[in-house]
């Protein structure tokens, strides 16, 4: 099937789909996206091996679930694809210099990822204790009421060492806390605390997924390519992505990740009454607006009615802010001015955003910017242990009894 019937000699290109596409094996493109490939200096060799579920077994097509495994002597590196987990079509175009017709070959994208081994060591268990006990913490900061009210009874009589055993089963009161704890925390988006590098501590495709980045690639080349709709995008973005669009040097990937956090932005603003309107955040192009709504609001149905009602949660509002934290870490090479985001966030104060910084395992630490100290977010290895704030005033309890 010919696409072009341009007759001009030069600059034409003819575009030839084979009747066999789906009758051949795709071509296998990788992309190793999270950070640079750890190489074996004797080998400098890349060993791939691909395999197929066992009900696609006779399937050769692009349709067929694969999965890739990569070697570099070094890491071990896995990706898989499938239909539903990449909706986009990827092909391939050889031309022929002589009859300039071009050829498409279907393809398949990996997205490829570290393979990360986990061994059970007494040093693992120790640091699993040290994390539960941060959960406790974390109760006391983001917790709802019943669950405060739980963490400051048990840490009372736990400071109290005449307090009557018989009286309280304190095991079973701290067991019930921390599943209150780690329930709460369930909107963090996952942390890699086992990572080689930075880079590898979240996975960016957990906040933005693979549909959402092909939207955003697209918008960011149209603004890298077009002066006016740059003009246009810093006129009505907040202060912070305004800022890094000044410097943004024709970089693709921050400006998809600039776009999403506007995004992100205009959503941690919305109010009850906003999440109501059925033309709530219009401005967002789908699917993303769709996404954003499925992911950071809850329906509940009203009896009498049976009307559904959206609503928006302080745990909600919590996990778009820990996505605004963790996209702004990427944007800025993981060392963030924490000044230049509390400007664009809504009734989000320093105590708050640190609390989440050393939720997601952040640094919070003051640096010298000339003649002014700037609070700054880090993301560094080790990461950092949230260790809970009643520790010194048991220990000082105990002494005096």
């Amino acid at each position: 099937m010919e696409t072009s019937d341009m007759e001009e000699e030069t600059n034409t290109c003819r575009f030839k789909v084979s009747s066999k596409l789906k009758k051949r094996i795709p071509v296998f493109l990788t992309d190793f996206g999270h950070s640079q490939v750890k190489m074996n200096k004797e080998s400098n060799v890349l060993k791939f091996e691909s395999f197929k579920s066992d009900e696609d077994v006779a399937d050769i097509s692009v349709n067929a679930n694969r999965k890739l495994l990569a070697n570099s002597g070094h890491t071990d590196y896995a990706g898989s694809t499938s239909k539903e987990a990449h909706p986009f079509r990827y092909m391939i175009g050889v031309r022929d210099k002589n009859t300039g017709k071009m050829k498409l070959f279907d393809s398949v994208l990996f997205r490829m990822k570290p393979v990360l081994k986990f061994e059970e060591t007494d040093t693992q268990v120790s640091a699993a204790k040290t994390y539960w006990e941060g959960l406790k913490d974390l109760t006391q900061t983001f917790g709802i009421k019943s669950q405060k009210r739980a963490m400051s009874a048990h840490l009372k009589n736990a400071a109290n060492a005449s307090i009557d055993e018989s009286m309280i089963n304190a095991s079973d009161l701290e067991r019930s806390v921390l599943v209150s704890a780690s329930q709460n925390l369930e909107y963090l988006p996952t942390i890699n605390r086992e990572a080689g590098s930075v880079g590898q501590v979240f996975d960016i495709y957990e906040i933005i997924t693979p549909e959402e980045d092909g939207i955003l690639e697209q918008e960011a080349k149209s603004i890298i390519d077009d002066d006016e709709k740059l003009a246009e995008l810093k006129a009505h973005s907040c202060k912070y992505v305004a800022t890094h669009l000044q410097n943004l040097h024709n970089d693709v990937q921050k400006a998809k990740y600039l776009i999403y956090f506007n995004y992100l932005v205009v959503f941690q603003h919305l109010r009850y009454q906003d999440i109501q309107k059925k033309d709530v955040i219009k401005d967002i192009p789908q699917p993303i607006r769709k996404k954003l709504l499925d992911d950071f609001t809850v329906t509940s149905i009203k009896e009498k009615t049976g009307k559904a009602l959206r609503g928006y949660p302080m745990q909600m509002k919590d996990k778009v802010l820990s996505r605004i934290l963790v996209l702004a870490l990427f944007i800025d090479d993981f060392l963030v001015n924490m000044n230049s985001l509390l400007g664009d966030l809504n009734q989000v104060w320093e105590k708050k955003l640190t609390d989440m910084a050393h939720a997601l395992g952040c640094h919070v630490r003051n640096l010298k910017a000339g003649d002014d100290t700037v609070k700054c977010v880090e993301l560094k290895l080790p990461l950092y242990v949230l260790m809970p704030k009643y520790a010194k005033k048991q220990h000082s309890s105990s002494k005096k009894s």
